[in-house]
């Protein structure tokens, strides 16, 4: 595998949706201000690789993300992305990042995914990949909410829309 170069990390829970999961007006709106407020901080750009987990409400808030922004990005979903209660693949999903940030050569990488990975992920990825030396918080984060990783800082922040 290739050397990760990951300066940023971006994990967002999806956007409101409904049964489903094509995005509610409320969706679109939450997911517009999320977008204009993750642009206005530099968190995303033309070369940010975006990826969600393979359930649909994840797929169209990515694509949401990537029309608004006006960023030509691939959409890719992977189930290790899912969560549902106990079922959080967090080792899966760090895989899964690993991998795909190596081999697109990522600086910045955004994934869109549920309450459960969104709340677990910041923290596992701080101790296990980054060897953070306080540990991340662990939030309880509303759809379009998340939090941005600085992966050369060993920090990070709570973005919300």
């Amino acid at each position: 595998m290739r050397k990760l170069r990951l300066k940023r990390l971006t994990i967002l829970r999806h956007g409101p949706s409904d049964r489903e999961g094509f995005l509610t007006p409320e969706g679109f709106d939450v997911i517009d201000r999320l977008t204009k407020n993750l642009l206005s901080r530099g968190f995303i750009d033309a070369r940010t690789s975006f990826i969600c987990s393979d359930q649909l409400r994840t797929l169209k808030t990515l694509q949401r993300i990537i029309r608004t922004a006006d960023i030509d990005a691939d959409d890719m979903g992977y189930e290790e992305l899912f969560s549902l209660e106990e079922r959080c693949d967090v080792p899966g999903a760090i895989r899964v990042i690993q991998e795909h940030a190596a081999i697109e050569g990522a600086e910045k990488m955004v994934v869109i995914t549920h309450l459960e990975m969104a709340e677990q992920l910041p923290r596992a990825w701080g101790e296990q990949v980054l060897h953070a030396p306080t540990p991340f918080p662990s939030y309880r984060f509303n759809h379009g909410e998340g939090i941005s990783i600085d992966c050369v800082e060993k920090t990070c922040e709570v973005i919300g829309n």
